[in-house]
């Protein structure tokens, strides 16, 4: 059968089978408020539409169905009319999945179009004011101003306030969750995706939370740090290549096993190039690999001498401590919190 575009689909498709099509953009599971089990919310789209696809029984086999920035078909879902007060798209329809063995299938990425589906769609400051609350959205937004500090709210929940311009339109930014330990600095440039746009009462913001993705933009990092941030910026490159980490392995035996990586080896060279700084040979961008941690009372290995003001249990706990913060779910991200990390060490006086 033919997938339908999402933007067809209309009231007709209540009464007879249907193939949709779509990339998605987000999904969340979370337990019900007012009884027992979960549900699922997920978005697709395509270059034209999106629609919400929702599920209330076998919640978590149908999220593994589902992997987010994946294009998926699915193929004996239930057509709904939206809720008004719930609506997390501009769709008048939502698809519900209902059977215990859904129709659903991912389709293999050399078989996609990228003008069909990209990978986002970002919605512009003008769109903003079409908006209903609740809806979830990607916004690329420049950040004017962040909170240093950290509120609690009514409900308890973590809060950390700021402000970015989409396009010319300002708009509040709230994060919560593992999203309030961001490396955000006014000036930088923020992929915010998959946060819900709030209209309370004519009180507008942005809320980025556990299910949603923060980015940044690399290279603008890089053109704003001066001539001596730069020249730091290769001290710390160059001893990252020097220097080893002795970590504690985490083994089932009671005895005390050290295991030793080098710093470099916590990430990849790859080919892609940016433009160097003195303009001669192009760098490298890093990519890191994941790994636990036990202890925090790790030591550095000195390969190199360095200035005696740098402190390696100092740099070590930086480290350390910035690795806990990055999500694991967001590959893409590892790279640029690493750059946002190391642009914060270089701002402090070592």
């Amino acid at each position: 059968m033919q997938p339908v575009k999402i933007k067809n689909i209309n009231k007709s498709y209540m009464k007879k089978p249907f193939v949709v099509k779509g990339r998605v953009k987000f999904i969340n599971v979370e337990p019900n408020r007012n009884s027992s089990g979960s549900h699922l919310n997920a978005i697709i789209f395509d270059n034209i539409s999106e629609i919400e696809v929702v599920a209330f029984k076998n919640c978590e086999n149908i999220a593994k169905l589902l992997p987010k920035d994946s294009v998926v078909t699915i193929g004996n879902g239930t057509l709904r009319e939206v809720n008004k007060d719930y609506k997390k798209t501009k769709h008048k329809y939502q698809i519900i999945l209902e059977s215990n063995d859904p129709k659903v299938q991912i389709v293999n990425n050399d078989e996609v179009n990228i003008s069909d589906f990209p990978l986002r769609k970002y919605t512009s400051g003008a769109d903003l004011k079409t908006l209903t609350t609740g809806m979830i959205i990607d916004v690329i937004g420049v950040c004017t101003q962040i909170d240093n500090e950290k509120t609690v709210n009514g409900q308890q929940q973590i809060i950390r306030r700021g402000n970015i311009l989409v396009d010319s339109i300002p708009i509040e930014v709230k994060f919560y969750g593992d999203k309030v330990d961001g490396l955000y600095n006014v000036g930088s440039t923020l992929f915010l995706n998959s946060v819900k746009y709030i209209n309370y009462n004519g009180f507008i913001y942005l809320s980025v939370g556990n299910s949603s993705s923060v980015q940044f933009n690399t290279q603008q990092l890089l053109n704003s740090m001066d001539t001596k941030q730069l020249q730091q910026l290769e001290t710390v490159k160059k001893f990252c290549q020097d220097s080893t980490i002795e970590l504690p392995e985490q083994r089932l035996s009671t005895s005390s096993v050290t295991q030793s990586y080098r710093i470099s080896d916590l990430v990849d060279e790859s080919t892609d190039e940016r433009p160097s700084t003195s303009g001669s040979t192009p760098s490298n961008k890093r990519k890191t690999h994941d790994f636990q941690v036990e202890e925090v009372t790790s030591k550095i290995k000195k390969k190199t001498e360095l200035d005696k003001t740098f402190s390696d249990e100092r740099f070590v706990n930086l480290v350390m401590n910035f690795m806990e913060r990055v999500d694991n779910n967001n590959k893409h991200a590892v790279q640029l919190r690493i750059l946002e990390f190391i642009s914060n060490l270089l701002k402090e006086d070592l």
